[in-house]
């Protein structure tokens, strides 16, 4: 039995946010997360820059307890600044005047900030093994039976992703150091093929892994996880307060 599920049913004492939001229901995370992130697809400028102000204080708290992946940090960075110019040129191409399309393309990179930042927080604050018992609490009503099987598909795709991130800085950083001078196309070959077996094999060993702790059984995700009436009342009145302040100002 895992750790989680020795903890299920105790009611942990957090000490500041930063905990507070770690051993919070995973189920209130995703909903609010969920919330927050539909409010900022909506959203005005002044009111995704304020809340995206939030919640990298939020990050930096959680940093603190938990270290982020640099790695992955860049790869969002470069995720956003790709789109923008993208959105920018297209703008451009279709006789957008500059101003206009550098305002556009500026509105598409703020929002991409805040949905990465609640994603982030989401995935720094939330285990995979809780993330997985809150989703498959949350679609037992619908999928019955079934469910476990979607939460853990979930479950292992937040694990997966800053895996994948890593691996990809590993095998750059290997073809940068032993093949310097290789051309670039046979390193473009060569570097695809590497980050698929390299990829393979996680997902193999990752296999492995569940088999063995019995996490590929619908019985390993049947755990409770205990209503705190307290909790979920700050933790709805936050998510409203972040909503209103988002389609507020």
């Amino acid at each position: 039995m895992s750790k989680l599920d020795s903890n299920i049913g105790v009611l942990q004492q957090p000490c500041g946010l930063a905990d507070s939001l770690i051993h919070c229901d995973p189920r209130l995370k995703i909903i609010t997360c969920m919330l927050l992130g539909l409010c900022a697809l909506r959203a005005e400028p002044l009111g995704l820059a304020v809340f995206g102000m939030a919640l990298g204080c939020v990050l930096g708290l959680l940093a603190w307890r938990k270290p982020m992946n640099r790695t992955l940090i860049r790869s969002y960075i470069a995720f956003v600044i790709m789109w923008m110019a993208v959105k920018l040129g297209l703008d451009l191409w279709s006789g957008i005047s500059w101003q206009e399309a550098l305002q556009s393309s500026g509105l598409l990179g703020l929002r991409l900030v805040v949905l990465l930042s609640l994603g982030l927080v989401l995935a720094i604050s939330t285990s995979s093994r809780s993330l997985g018992l809150g989703l498959t609490s949350m679609l037992r009503p619908i999928l019955r039976e079934k469910a476990w099987q979607l939460a853990l598909a979930m479950a292992l795709m937040v694990h997966f992703i800053p895996l994948n991130f890593q691996v990809i800085k590993t095998v750059h950083t290997a073809f940068n150091t032993r093949a310097p001078r290789l051309a670039w196309y046979r390193k473009v070959q060569l570097f695809v093929g590497a980050v698929l077996r390299n990829w393979s094999q996680k997902v193999w060993k990752q296999t492995l892994a569940l088999a063995s702790r019995g996490l590929d059984t619908p019985e390993a995700w049947s755990a409770q996880i205990p209503f705190v009436s307290k909790e979920w009342i700050l933790g709805l009145l936050f998510a409203g307060s972040g909503a209103g302040l988002l389609l507020a100002l």
